[in-house]
Parts: C-alpha cells; sequence; structure tokens
C-alpha cells in the first residue's frame, strides 16, 4: 500500500529518517542526544538560515547562560523574541524539526505582543502574558494556547511537505498535550482539558490539509 502523509499505509515517508525509532521524541521519533562532536552548533549558520526561511528576522543561539540551567529549560528549545535557544546536547536534526514550532508559532507570537513592530519589541509583554497569565499554575490559558498555536503553525507547515504523517502527528498531539499539562509546563492547564484541545486541533490540522490535497478549498 502506498505511504501517505494523512497515516493509511507505511508508517515512514521518503525523507524521513528511517532509523530513528517510533517512540516519545519529536514528531513521533526518538532523538539521540547530541555528543560535543555531532551537535547542531557545528552546523549553526545552515540551522539559522533554515530559520530565516520561516522568518526573516529569526536567528539561533546557544543556551550558555546559568540560567538555562533550571529545570525543563536545560533540554528544552526555547523562544525569547526572535531568537530560538538550543540546548548544545541536541542534534542539527532535532533542532531543524523543532524549528517551524518556534519560529512561525512563538516568534510570531512576541511579533504580535509587540505591535507588529518587531519581536524584541514584544518581549516584555509576552513573557509576561506566557507566564502568569491568568494564573501562573493550573489557569495558564495563554500558555496552553501559545503551544496549541505554535504546534498548529508546526503541523500546518510540516504536514503537506511530507514532513511529518498523520499518525505522526496524532502521536505528537498527545505527547505534547501531556507536556503542556504537566510538569514540563508548569501545569498550565488541567491536562483533560489540554489533551481535548491538542487532539481536536490535529484532528482539525489533517481534514484541513486532506481538503486541500483533494482541490477542495472548505
Amino acid at each position: 500500500m502506498k505511504p501517505t502523509i494523512f497515516g493509511s499505509g507505511a508508517i515512514f515517508k521518503p525523507g524521513i529518517n528511517k532509523n530513528l525509532e517510533f517512540k516519545d521524541g519529536l514528531d513521533g521519533y526518538e532523538v539521540k542526544t547530541a555528543t560535543p562532536e555531532n551537535s547542531w552548533w557545528h552546523r549553526r549558520d545552515e540551522l539559522e538560515a533554515y530559520a530565516k526561511s520561516l522568518d526573516p528576522v529569526a536567528r539561533v543561539s546557544r543556551k550558555t547562560s546559568f540560567v538555562w540551567g533550571i529545570g525543563a529549560l536545560r533540554t528544552f528549545a526555547t523562544t525569547i523574541g526572535r531568537t530560538v535557544y538550543f540546548p548544545d546536547n541536541w542534534t542539527f536534526e532535532q533542532a531543524k524539526s523543532c524549528m517551524p514550532h518556534e519560529v512561525l508559532g512563538h516568534v510570531a507570537q512576541f511579533r504580535w505582543a509587540g505591535f507588529f513592530i518587531h519581536p524584541t519589541v514584544g518581549i516584555p509583554l509576552g513573557l509576561f502574558l506566557y507566564a502568569l497569565m491568568p494564573l501562573p499554575i493550573f489557569g495558564a490559558w495563554v500558555r496552553y494556547r501559545a503551544e496549541l498555536h505554535a504546534e498548529t503553525k508546526a503541523w500546518e507547515y510540516k504536514l503537506p511537505r511530507g514532513l511529518i504523517n498523520g499518525l505522526q502527528l496524532k502521536a505528537r498531539a498527545v505527547r505534547f498535550a501531556k507536556m503542556v499539562g504537566g510538569k514540563q509546563y508548569v501545569y498550565s492547564m488541567p491536562h483533560c482539558w489540554v489533551l481535548r484541545g491538542f487532539t481536536r486541533r490535529a484532528e482539525k490540522v489533517i481534514n484541513a490539509v486532506k481538503r486541500r490535497a483533494s482541490g477542495q478549498v472548505n
């Protein structure tokens, strides 16, 4: 059976690394921790060029400050303003796979918080809303919606290009919802609400891409 981006047939699509296991990880794949020799940092210029292809003002940087050693910040990608920060122990492939989420999602959100002037202008308001509104724990609706929006933008970019298929997208939605509703995102909202939001959005994105692929406008 011919593989499709919507999940029927084989799981793997051309262009996806078949040597990576279908386990917890980016887009349904387990990504091994990078060694100093294969860290994304050695291909920084290439990664930043990709980021700029998604948004011309985007840039990438390393997590070198002691501040990044706190909690989940040690291992997660983090976007502040126009800059996407990655830990050194990420591979180039892992960082590139995450880039649509960070740039099409979070950089765009900081631009919105900066009244569309520039993402850097939106840093104060963006961080305040993300961290504290309306409540920092179990009521951080803005944090939940920011992650849902960023993930939606990543899905909408990846699915039509065959960078992810329907099965992987659905699996990613469940896993990421668990994180957004869990300790990694400081219990932004009750997990059941977050899971419902992510799974419904996953189905909506898949159906929209199906309609476009079949030539239907709506």
